[in-house]
């Protein structure tokens, strides 16, 4: 929608290189499996991804993430694949499997699932703003930019 014109800047978790956009990255979401409570990874703090292997693994938007990386070949061999976010929550409450997600996109309310981060290899979502390479920003869209980048350096202080 940047590219077209239709918005002045967009947030995208994913990137490609562009001569017609400028991305400005703005923090890293780190991935984790997400599994019911009661299931037997929820009891560790952190995971290996070869823990992982022999489990019902369901993918997700999320998992085109984790190509081009060691863990590529466990999402290779997912059971199934839920691109829509309630069917996906629905299906690891019944107890259908896990996912891997970023951990944003972890719904914290969640009562009967659980976000445990995963390592070897560390694995991030890089999120950024996008806007047009070749177009000054409007005013307002100046304005939204300068906020939305104001806000997550004080988050980070």
């Amino acid at each position: 929608m940047v590219a077209s014109g239709e918005v002045d800047l967009g947030i995208t978790s994913l990137w490609q290189n562009s001569e017609e956009l400028h991305y400005s990255h703005l923090f890293e979401d780190k991935i984790g499996v997400v599994c019911r409570r009661d299931h037997a990874l929820a009891q560790h703090k952190t995971l290996d991804w070869q823990r992982l292997r022999g489990e019902k693994l369901i993918g997700n938007g999320t998992s085109r993430l984790l190509m081009n990386t060691a863990a590529a070949e466990l999402v290779e061999n997912s059971a199934f694949y839920i691109s829509n976010m309630i069917s996906l929550l629905a299906m690891l409450e019944a107890g259908a499997g896990v996912t891997t997600l970023a951990r944003l996109a972890f719904p914290e309310q969640s009562a009967s699932l659980c976000f445990i981060p995963l390592h070897n290899p560390d694995v991030v979502r890089r999120i950024g703003l996008v806007k047009s390479a070749n177009r000054t920003l409007a005013p307002a869209a100046q304005a939204m930019e300068a906020f939305v980048l104001e806000q997550l350096r004080a988050d980070v202080v």
